[in-house]
């Protein structure tokens, strides 16, 4: 292998372990105990969301919340600005339905998220408002324990459409019971010119590198 390559190489696998070395997981996952809060869907809850601060920008890659029981059916991830007890401005992010399957336990992951997050509050909610087949009477598992490490606690909302900012504060309640849904969420950095993705670069080498390697066992 020629000194080109390995320089090629070793500049691809830098990349590559800086980016994953930046990454960032908050999870309060291992605090939960089986307990979590009821009956979202069926037409008593539209919404559970978890609010948190960032205190810097970042990319938001990922983000769990944990199941413990609940009827099959559909539910979606949004990402909102926070305001105390209410959402501000436009929905930042909406994902695609999922599925859960039921009947216990498992999780809701949202991969792919890929939204890059200022300096501010936030809040992450499953919703089932507008989603075709919702689920119901899910609860999700809760811990008075941790915030993850973002500080933030939970919330719900009966209204169908909980985007809409309320000037009383009666769209969204906190509870008690629970400081905080069970979740994970993902982030990575995000540079003041943002990069192209390392995996993509690193299978662009590697294809560069086989094709060199083909051409010198040709030759």
């Amino acid at each position: 292998m020629t000194s080109n390559i390995k320089s090629v190489l070793l500049a691809l696998g830098a990349s590559f372990v800086a980016f994953q070395a930046g990454a960032q997981t908050y999870s309060n996952q291992s605090f939960l105990n089986g307990s979590g809060y009821g009956e979202l869907g069926g037409g008593r809850f539209t919404s559970f969301g978890q609010t948190f601060e960032l205190g810097e920008t970042k990319r938001l890659d990922d983000w769990t919340f944990y199941p413990l029981a609940g009827s099959a059916g559909n539910v979606k991830l949004l990402i909102s600005r926070w305001d105390s007890q209410r959402v501000v401005g436009p929905v930042i992010y909406e994902s695609a339905p999922i599925h859960y399957a039921g009947p216990y336990y498992g999780q809701l992951k949202f991969s792919s998220i890929n939204t890059i997050l200022a300096d501010s509050s936030y809040i992450a909610f499953l919703s089932v408002s507008g989603v075709d087949s919702p689920l119901t009477d899910m609860s999700v598992q809760a811990t008075t324990s941790s915030n993850g490490g973002l500080n933030g606690r939970f919330f719900y909302s009966s209204t169908f459409n909980p985007q809409l900012p309320d000037a009383s504060n009666n769209v969204w309640h906190g509870d008690s019971s629970y400081a905080s849904l069970g979740f994970t969420a993902k982030f990575s950095p995000v540079s003041a010119v943002d990069e192209p993705n390392p995996f993509a670069l690193l299978m662009l080498g590697l294809s560069a590198v086989g094709y060199v390697m083909r051409k010198k066992s040709v030759g």
